[in-house]
């Protein structure tokens, strides 16, 4: 009977970690864009990968060097690049070599600008 009640609090016990863990995991893969991200695409991205062109002649390559992180993308050409977030309304945070950097709806397949 001991072992009984011993194995029931167990299961108990790994029932609530493994609640809290996958709670948690849940709220930071969807948490809300943080606004540092928001501001740093114009300003730390943009920074770097003008940094990147004068150093490396073009933007090619750079989204492998920027590493991305918080959710953030990045696609690159000789001449164009974009970063961008996807906002919980649908719509994009972007930035690109054009010197845009808002949000858009929707982000075209065929190129490397934001609009």
């Amino acid at each position: 009977m001991k072992w009984l009640v011993y194995l029931t609090n167990s299961l108990l016990v790994l029932l609530v970690v493994a609640a809290v863990v996958f709670g948690v995991r849940y709220l930071l893969e969807n948490r809300p864009i943080r606004q540092e991200i928001r501001t740093s695409l114009a300003s730390q991205y943009q920074q770097i990968a003008e940094q990147y062109k004068r150093r490396m002649g073009d933007y090619e390559g750079m989204c492998t060097e920027l590493a991305a992180r918080d959710r953030v993308q990045c696609q690159s050409t000789a001449t164009q690049y974009r970063i961008f977030v996807a906002t919980q309304t649908g719509g994009y945070l972007c930035a690109d070599s054009s010197g845009f950097d808002g949000t858009v709806d929707g982000l075209s397949r065929t190129s490397t600008l934001c609009q």
